[in-house]
């Protein structure tokens, strides 16, 4: 029988340090690519500890009893924006593929349940896929991540994108666009190894 969040909230409320390392292994990934794709700061990680502790504090102190992932992803989110490290630089116009991709793209439905598999060779690597993600507007950037890599709901993402969810789709369209774009143009580049 799976674990559910509900769960998970409970042992840590009776201090059951085994659930925090559980939730710690689970989750850790893709909030660290959130925080590294939505800071400005290149180094040191303050504020995405300060995200798990608030977190596991509010677990404990009853206010978190749902979907912790979205929780947690929220709780970076303010934890950048309170000691300014939110990157709300200026970025460069999305690439002109248009707002959705043709279904005879190779890259559509990357994004599906069961993704087709990548090119040969065209896979990039985590550090190619974070300067890619950060070359996307910044309101886009978290949402690709909110949604794509961690999974959540539109329902579930709203306070964490600022966006109600039936507005999500065309964004979310847009920033797969750009996704996509820019890393046909790191691939052509020829930067790196892809394993």
């Amino acid at each position: 029988m799976p674990v559910t969040d509900e769960d998970t909230c409970a042992r840590i409320g009776r201090g059951d340090a085994s659930a925090v390392s559980e939730l710690l292994e689970r989750d850790h990934a893709v909030a660290d690519l959130l925080f590294r794709a939505s800071s400005a700061q290149s180094v040191g990680d303050g504020a995405l500890k300060s995200a798990w502790a608030t977190l596991i504090e509010d677990i404990r102190s009853g206010l978190v009893t749902g979907c912790l992932r979205a929780a947690l992803l929220e709780r970076v989110i303010f934890a950048l924006d309170d000691r300014g490290e939110f990157d709300t630089a200026r970025t460069p116009a999305l690439p002109g593929r248009g707002a959705f991709l043709a279904a005879d793209d190779r890259w559509a439905g990357w994004w599906a349940d069961e993704p087709v598999p990548w090119p040969e060779g065209a896979e990039p690597t985590p550090a190619q896929v974070l300067t890619v993600l950060r070359r996307i507007p910044l309101s886009l950037r978290v949402l690709l991540v909110v949604r794509d890599v961690a999974h959540l709901p539109a329902a579930q993402a709203e306070r964490i994108v600022n966006r109600p969810s039936d507005r999500q789709a065309p964004a979310l369209e847009a920033a797969r666009d750009a996704y996509v774009a820019y890393v046909d143009e790191e691939v052509a580049r020829g930067c790196g190894p892809r394993t």
